[in-house]
């Protein structure tokens, strides 16, 4: 029924939302990406023609729900709470603003969701005092301080990580990364898997009762029709002797 279907896809919304949480992903899954945005941003010498003018990431909705929590994003933006996946075609958006007096650059974060046309300003909470325009350097300190590490290495090192293609690259030697931290993470992430796992399965159960009611029904109407054709046929046939 339309309302079980939608218990359903709301229990999806909810397992998805927090297998990718602050709570259990933390700022290991998005703050790779937020430290390649802030170095695509350049440094505080670079001028805007050795900046690039577009930079667009192609990816699913983990990815942007990783950065929120990385950003602290829903806790900061009391008005964008919410415990739903990011519908198709939606976007987030970093745009890099310069003041052209003082030569200062500040940052920009926006989402569209789905279709939509129109986008929402989220602020970056206590990362940059709540402000919706950041100094690229404050809130790039903030984001480096916040999730953990500087580097890609850092990371490969503090998730005890040597398959990610990042790492391979990276020279692992002499990690220093505390087991408790990586056991940490990789229990978050377990955990939040095996929420996924289970609502998958309670929703496949739901989907059978459904299915099965609905074979049930159409089994019983296909007997009831039979008995209306038999009943037909034998008044066709008394008739046919009377006659």
């Amino acid at each position: 029924t339309p309302t079980e279907w939608s218990t359903l896809k709301s229990l999806a919304h909810y397992a998805e939302h927090k297998k990718y949480s602050r709570e259990i992903a933390g700022t290991r899954l998005g703050g790779n990406l937020l430290l390649k945005i802030l170095s695509n941003m350049g440094s505080a010498s670079s001028t805007v023609d050795e900046l690039y003018a577009w930079v667009v990431y192609s990816a699913h909705y983990p990815t942007i729900l990783s950065v929120f929590s990385a950003l602290g994003t829903y806790s900061a933006n009391s008005h964008f709470s919410r415990e739903t996946i990011p519908e198709y075609a939606s976007a987030l958006v970093f745009e890099l603003y310069e003041n052209s007096a003082f030569k200062n650059r500040s940052l920009k974060m926006m989402f569209k969701e789905g279709l939509q046309n129109s986008f929402l300003t989220l602020n970056f909470g206590a990362l940059c005092n709540g402000l919706n325009f950041c100094p690229v350097e404050t809130i790039s300190n903030n984001i480096r301080a916040s999730i953990g590490y500087t580097d890609m290495q850092a990371w490969c090192q503090l998730c005890g990580n040597d398959q990610a293609d990042v790492c391979l690259t990276e020279s692992t030697e002499g990690n220093t990364c505390d087991s408790d931290v990586a056991t940490a993470v990789a229990g978050s992430l377990i955990g939040g898997t095996l929420i996924g796992i289970a609502v998958t399965l309670l929703t496949v159960l739901l989907l059978r009762c459904i299915v099965f009611k609905k074979e049930e029904t159409f089994e019983m109407e296909k007997k009831e029709s039979s008995s209306v054709v038999e009943e037909i046929e034998e008044t066709k046939t008394g008739d046919e002797i009377g006659v």
